[in-house]
């Protein structure tokens, strides 16, 4: 039996965390995976485009983590929409991932979002949650395989 009175807990909600209370939360779980996961790696990637203006039009973030790279972040401004930069930005992550001996790329999307954009570019739905975050609304979690060599994809 644990002996409770060992440990002076106190918890507390807070509905607006400053970024060091979360940073504190995940730099905890990540030590502890880390443990778990000798040899880890993790290389983050910003891929930016900008207009004639300095401004910020389009941009990737991501991470590869070993064998696989990770998408957190595709966004294009309204304005740039519909002229390839998503697909650019895409092509740019798969490049980086072949040079760093990655062969899968995965991401989430919403349905309001850009499934079928990731579906033209070879992307493979593997998970779905219905309904979140709100009714009507499902998110999607995507792959593609990179092991096939770039002349032979679709």
């Amino acid at each position: 039996m644990t002996d409770q009175r060992r440990f002076q807990q106190t918890m507390s909600m807070n509905s607006d965390p400053s970024p060091s209370d979360v940073g504190e939360l995940y730099d905890g779980l990540d030590a502890y995976n880390m443990a778990h996961l000798p040899g880890f790696t993790r290389q983050r990637r910003l891929w930016t485009v900008r207009n004639d203006q300095d401004e910020l039009i389009a941009g990737l973030y991501g991470q590869a983590h070993m064998s696989s790279f990770h998408v957190d972040y595709l966004w294009i401004d309204e304005s740039a929409r519909g002229h390839g930069l998503g697909s650019m930005l895409i092509q740019q992550v798969e490049t980086e991932a072949r040079a760093l001996g990655i062969y899968r790329v995965y991401l989430d999307t919403y349905t309001f979002q850009a499934p079928g954009f990731y579906a033209k570019l070879g992307f493979v739905e593997t998970g779905r949650f219905q309904d979140f975050p709100t009714e009507g609304v499902d998110k999607i979690f995507l792959v593609k395989d990179l092991s096939t060599p770039e002349s032979e994809e679709g």
